[in-house]
């Protein structure tokens, strides 16, 4: 009588014990699960975002180069003097001026919290852009992207460089050659939230 109930003690203690873990191996792939899609969600926040910097850097760009030209053309038509021109003072716009005007200024769009973003991912969840800091003397842009699903949250902060002018040489009228180093991000990684 006592070995049946030991063995039926053994059988009833291996049975939870494989509940249990079966029970813990299902938390651990469904955080895990969870964790993943958050880190996507996180990614996905800073694609869109550097793809809206990207269209306000061009379009900071555009009109700097815009402005440029015609102040080059303007210039030389005003230094001329039968074939030779006169230099005078070359005071050409400012690409830093522009990126202030159009991007720096705009941040505040940028930073945001969108809900429930994906029909697919049926948990709630979001993602959020936080501006961390801009310099100006540096030409960064700080920011942290937050992925949120079924609480599990992940936090990826990158810094991006704003365009540059980069004098390249000079032209056959001895005017500055340029060249505008496009946007770009300097700095990637995962964090913890604060």
């Amino acid at each position: 009588m006592i070995t049946v109930i030991m063995i039926i003690s053994v059988v009833l203690l291996l049975a939870l014990s494989m509940v249990t873990v079966s029970t813990n191996h299902y938390q651990m792939v469904h955080s895990s699960s969870s964790g993943i899609k958050a880190y996507y969600l996180a990614e996905s926040a800073i694609d869109i975002t550097t793809y809206e910097l990207l269209i306000m850097s061009e379009q900071a760009i555009f009109y700097f180069l815009t402005d440029l030209q015609s102040y080059k053309i303007q210039y030389i038509l005003e230094g001329e003097e039968g074939d030779t021109i006169l230099l005078k003072d070359y005071h050409p716009p400012i690409l830093e001026n522009y990126l202030e005007d159009k991007v720096v200024d705009h941040l505040s769009i940028i930073e945001r919290r969108i809900t429930q973003p994906f029909e697919e991912y049926h948990a709630s969840h979001y993602y959020e852009i936080l501006i961390e800091g801009v310099s100006l003397s540096t030409n960064h842009i700080q920011m942290m992207g937050i992925g949120s699903y079924d609480e599990a949250r992940r936090f990826i902060k990158f810094v991006v460089q704003l365009p540059e002018v980069i004098e390249v040489g000079v032209d056959a009228l001895g005017l500055p050659e340029i060249e505008v180093v496009p946007l770009r991000v300097v700095s990637y990684y995962q964090t913890f939230g604060e």
